[in-house]
């Protein structure tokens, strides 16, 4: 998977097709720099597949893709002028 990664990354970063934007290029290229420089070290023994996992899977399982943050159960109120801000 890391090779794989490294390898899209690399390529979207070093692409000089005019259909991509210099920030995509950019966000791929420092990509790049993060797996060279600070994952490189990291022994790369492969993980256990999923598919072998002993684990029961969860087929009502919701997944965010691309993957962003999401804020859940925050207690909020309402003000005055009618916004929503966390408490």
């Amino acid at each position: 998977m890391y090779k794989e990664l490294l390898q899209h990354a690399s390529g979207v970063g070093q692409s000089s097709s005019q259909k991509r934007k210099a920030r995509e290029k950019a966000t791929h290229l420092a990509l790049v720099k993060y797996l060279e420089n600070d994952l490189m070290n990291i022994d790369e023994t492969p993980l256990e597949s999923a598919d072998k996992s002993d684990t029961p899977i969860d087929s009502g399982e919701q997944f965010v893709w691309p993957w962003i943050g999401i804020v859940v159960n925050i207690p909020t109120s309402r003000t005055p002028d009618g916004r929503t801000v966390g408490a």
